[in-house]
């Protein structure tokens, strides 16, 4: 059952796919404690990399809820960009996570996009921007306001 644009009972769990960079997985353990902790219910987490998702021939919109974890090096990395506005397009919510231990003040220009949030790695900053407040929408890791995005005007 397709719950996407409507809320999630307790009986309804949604899908998640979680995107990450870099050539180690993150521990399945702690990201699936991060949204059970932020009241998510889970029917479906899928944790792949950038890379595999075209291999895998994986669409985002599939899932009703995109997860992109943040790392310093990602927030360089535009190959992600495409996978965002596909599931921008499909309507379903993009949020940036940053990793335990990053220190980037950035925010990432896709997700500055076609995100609806970036918060850094707390159950209570995730369940305001899975929900309907999310007061701060862009964070760094730490949780404050980031660096704004400059934006390239097109002159026309």
């Amino acid at each position: 059952m397709n719950i996407r644009n409507k809320a999630a009972t307790a009986e309804e769990g949604r899908d998640y796919l979680v995107i990450y960079s870099g050539l180690e997985k993150p521990d399945e353990a702690s990201i699936r404690k991060l949204l059970e902790d932020a009241g998510c219910v889970i029917d479906e987490l899928v944790i792949t990399s950038a890379a595999k998702i075209a291999a895998a021939n994986l669409n985002p919109c599939d899932f009703d809820v995109v997860i992109v974890l943040l790392d310093d090096a990602l927030v360089e990395d535009s190959d992600i960009e495409q996978i965002i506005f596909t599931a921008a397009q499909g309507d379903c919510p993009v949020i940036g996570v940053w990793a335990p231990g990053q220190s980037s003040k950035a925010i990432h220009p896709a997700v500055a996009k076609y995100g609806r949030a970036q918060v850094p790695w707390s159950a209570e900053h995730l369940a305001d921007a899975l929900g309907t407040h999310c007061p701060t929408p862009y964070q760094t890791p730490s949780g404050d306001h980031s660096t704004p995005h400059r934006i390239k005007h097109n002159k026309c």
